[in-house]
């Protein structure tokens, strides 16, 4: 599985997510981020991350969204969450399933 976490609002990848020591860092796609906000306006404001990079304690907001969802039996039998999986861990195994019908969606590659 890679460690590598990606936000996308439709069809354009906004930036990554890393977590190392504890702590989440936000990789904005700049370019994506400007592509997007024009080609959908009214739907990226919605969208509440930076335009630069940045460092978390906690899952930043989008992604806490997808965490929310952890918590369902279903999603923890599809994506094989563990009990004793991290946040960020359980992140990456729901990025492997498919997400119909959302603007934002989070994946791995």
């Amino acid at each position: 599985m890679s460690n590598n976490l990606y936000l996308y609002y439709r069809e354009f990848n906004l930036g990554e997510l890393k977590f190392l020591s504890d702590i989440y860092f936000w990789l904005p796609n700049s370019n994506n981020i400007n592509l997007a906000n024009n080609k959908y306006p009214a739907g990226m404001d919605l969208f509440f991350l930076p335009n630069k990079k940045q460092s978390y304690n906690s899952v930043p907001v989008h992604f806490n969204n997808f965490l929310i969802g952890a918590g369902r039996e279903d999603l923890i039998q599809k994506a094989c969450i563990l009990s004793q999986d991290d946040d960020f861990t359980k992140l990456l195994k729901l990025s492997n399933l498919e997400f119909y019908n959302q603007d934002f969606v989070i994946k791995n590659k």
